[in-house]
């Protein structure tokens, strides 16, 4: 069924894109069928796309993508013509305006606001607005998004580098490592739509990300807060919000400030497909500890469309914004002469992982509570934390 056009919804009417895999039978051509409206017939038209991959895997893997990609571009008005109209010539001007670089920069974060979450493309502008500064600064007559070659990319790369040992950015080896991942997005963005043909920064060499730079609370700092914001200076609800983060890991930003009372189940609390990184609705299971709170703070007993944390301290309608728990925390680091401990409100969650893998030595239950998709990003987190997994094995090696 069509979707209805309205001028609150979508400017145009349009079918979402649909898969035929003939039952998985790569024998057959797949094929994605969509509907696009025709401005000048005024009605539907039919398109068809065919996935590519030599095993069903792979095509399963290009038809996600292309559907994503297509039901973005139809709800952002996306229209066709039709190709039998006669075309009358373009003008002079018409021909001398072409896209530029900065115009694909502005694409690319048109098309990726309604598939990203927020957090993911403010990252994506502020990685994009280095370079475009790189390009006016050392290029300043550069427009053809084409003619980005592989050496202006290591050009670039170095730029980063330069700048953050000139003290000028301040970048991270992670910060210009993800910088770097987010041109190399942006570029095989524009491969998948025949801008250009290849990507320059494919062949970018690896930054080693640094590890053990996390930094979780010592057992008196953790102690000193508890009573700090149960006893001395009261303020239940930012206790119930750090704790969440303590026994399941939640990242503090969407994850935790957007929980609501319908998403805690009797065993388990639900993140939302809105709120979570990789947009899909998720399980963490509750733990004894986390029970108690829920029951002490009568949580299950509220309305469950309503937020858990709210400004007035209580379940209510409307979530704090995306920074008044980062606020609330930093004053109580600072009331505690914790401020030049690099303490921040992931230091929750690093030291909630750190309890319960020294509890149980169970890496794999870190990587369900954690919804991390391997054993190796597990593997990761836990040495950035300062958990060598390797050598704790080893000291249990017997001796001659």
């Amino acid at each position: 069924m069509a979707v209805k056009a309205s001028k609150e919804e979508y400017k145009y009417e349009f079918r979402l894109p649909r898969l035929n895999d003939y039952n998985g039978d790569i024998s057959k051509p797949w094929l994605i069928t969509f509907y696009i409206w025709n401005i000048d017939l005024a009605k539907l038209e039919r398109k068809r796309l065919t996935p590519k991959g030599a095993t069903a895997q792979e095509r399963y893997k290009d038809s996600k993508n292309l559907i994503k990609e297509i039901s973005t571009w139809l709800k952002n008005g996306a229209y066709t013509v039709d190709k039998k109209k006669k075309v009358l010539p373009a003008s002079p001007q018409a021909e001398e305006k072409k896209s530029t670089v900065f115009d694909y920069v502005s694409l690319f974060l048109k098309f990726t606001q309604n598939t990203k979450k927020r957090n993911t493309l403010r990252t994506y502008k502020s990685h994009l607005k280095r370079y475009t500064n790189f390009l006016i600064k050392y290029y300043p007559n550069f427009r053809e998004v084409t003619e980005f070659s592989s050496q202006m990319a290591f050009e670039f790369f170095d730029h980063l580098l330069k700048t953050r040992r000139e003290g000028g950015l301040e970048l991270s080896n992670k910060t210009t490592k993800t910088s770097i991942g987010t041109m190399s997005i942006f570029f095989n963005f524009l491969m998948r739509r025949k801008i250009v043909k290849e990507n320059p920064f494919t062949e970018m060499e690896s930054l080693p990300i640094e590890i053990g730079k996390r930094v979780a609370f010592s057992d008196t700092d953790r102690a000193l807060i508890k009573t700090y914001l149960t006893e001395t200076n009261p303020n239940p609800q930012l206790w119930l919000y750090l704790a969440i983060m303590y026994y399941t890991f939640l990242r503090p930003g969407e994850e935790v400030r957007n929980l609501k009372i319908g998403d805690i189940g009797e065993h388990y609390i639900r993140v939302r497909s809105d709120d979570a990184k990789n947009r899909k609705t998720q399980y963490v299971q509750i733990s004894r500890g986390l029970e108690e709170l829920i029951q002490e703070y009568k949580l299950r007993d509220y309305d469950p469309e309503l937020y858990i944390f709210t400004l007035q301290g209580r379940p209510g309608l409307k979530c704090p914004g995306d920074r008044w728990f980062y606020l609330q925390h930093a004053k109580v680091l600072d009331a505690l002469n914790l401020k030049n401990k690099n303490y921040s409100q992931y230091s929750w969650k690093d030291t909630g992982v750190i309890a319960l893998y020294r509890a149980t030595k169970d890496i794999k239950l870190i990587q369900r509570m954690c919804r991390h998709s391997s054993l190796e990003q597990t593997d990761k987190y836990l040495k950035s934390l300062g958990m060598f997994l390797e050598s704790e094995i080893l000291e249990s090696f017997p001796a001659l």
